[in-house]
C-alpha cells in the first residue's frame, strides 16, 4: 500500500500542525539512491507537509505515485450518554376515593419509588425535599393535597 511520499538529500526531523495536533516528520536515513524518505497514509499530514517552508523552498519533494489511498480514520468515540430512567408520569386521570360516599376526586400521580414520589410530590407542592422524612409522612401531605400516590414497577 502506496500512500504519499516526500524525499530529501538530506535526514530532516521537524513538527507539522495537523487539525491543531503536532505531528512529527522524521525522514528516514539515506537510501541506495542517496534519498531520505518520509511515507504517510494520512491525506492531512501530507497537506501540512506541502505548506511547510522546506516544501516550499524545495528542500522537500514529493514522489508522485498512481494512487495514493488514504487511511481509514476512525472517528473520534462519542461519549457514552447514559440513559436515564423515564419521568414519572403523572396521570391527569382522576380516580374515585376508595368509599363511594365521597365524591371527591383524586389526582393520581406514578412514582417508581419513596425518593421519586417524593421528589414529585415535593414539587408539586411546593415544599422543601428535605421536609419529607417518612413514607407516612409522604402520604399524608399527599392525602392532605388530594392527591393519590401509585407505586409501579
Amino acid at each position: 500500500m502506496e500512500g504519499y511520499k516526500f524525499s530529501s538529500e538530506r535526514q530532516l526531523f521537524f513538527y507539522v500542525n495537523v487539525k491543531g495536533q503536532l505531528r512529527l516528520v522524521k525522514f528516514g536515513e539515506r537510501n541506495s539512491y542517496g534519498a531520505c524518505v518520509f511515507t504517510t497514509m494520512l491525506r492531512e499530514t501530507a497537506e501540512a507537509i506541502r505548506r511547510h517552508s522546506l516544501y516550499k523552498r524545495g528542500v522537500i519533494k514529493e514522489q508522485v505515485t498512481e494512487k495514493p489511498q488514504t487511511a481509514v480514520e476512525t472517528p473520534a468515540p462519542k461519549p457514552k450518554v447514559v440513559a436515564k430512567p423515564a419521568a414519572p408520569q403523572v396521570k391527569k386521570e382522576t380516580a374515585a376515593t376508595e368509599t363511594p360516599e365521597q365524591t371527591e376526586k383524586k389526582e393520581v400521580v406514578e412514582a417508581r419509588n419513596f425518593t421519586q414520589a417524593k421528589s414529585l410530590l415535593a414539587k408539586k407542592l411546593g415544599i422543601a425535599y428535605s421536609d419529607i422524612k417518612t413514607p407516612d409522612q409522604l402520604m399524608q401531605l399527599a392525602k392532605q393535597a388530594g392527591v393519590e400516590i401509585v407505586y409501579s414497577k
